[in-house]
């Protein structure tokens, strides 16, 4: 069975905005000049527990890339508006109910962007930015689904 952030991997995969020839990692960016990775975040994963004993659950996870950097206005500009398309495509995807395909007795509810795209790290010509993001999972319990 598929652990989540390996469904919300897939999930960016198939974002049209990525570039098709840099890597989309687990917990790790590379030394290449454009990359994404996906990151796991500390948080209380329960939300709720219901009397039938499903649970409303959270997974909190970055999305981050490393992409070039220069004094460039128009290369900031690009690296900035990258993350205003993918939180645009996040949005949408939301909306028409397409969210990461979950495993087992789990159901993708909602996934929320809790921050915009910002920069994190310039170093050396290139630079990361990233966004928070939530994703809200029913996890059933009673095996009644």
């Amino acid at each position: 069975m598929k652990v989540i952030i390996e469904s919300i991997r897939d999930y960016f995969d198939k974002c049209p905005l990525l570039s098709p020839n840099a890597r989309l990692n687990l917990d790790y960016l590379g030394l290449d000049d454009i990359e994404y990775g996906i990151y796991s975040e500390p948080t209380n994963p329960l939300l709720k527990k219901y009397v039938d004993g499903d649970e409303l659950k959270q997974y909190t996870f970055v999305f981050a890339t490393k992409t070039l950097m220069s004094s460039s206005y128009v290369t900031q500009l690009d690296n900035i508006a990258f993350f205003d398309r993918l939180i645009e495509w996040i949005y949408k995807s939301v909306k028409d109910k397409k969210l990461p395909k979950l495993e087992g007795n789990r159901y993708a509810i909602d996934m929320e962007v809790l921050t915009n795209g910002y920069l994190i790290a310039n170093d050396e010509g290139k630079a990361q930015y990233q966004i928070q993001m939530r994703l809200k999972y029913l996890e059933v319990r009673n095996g009644n689904r």
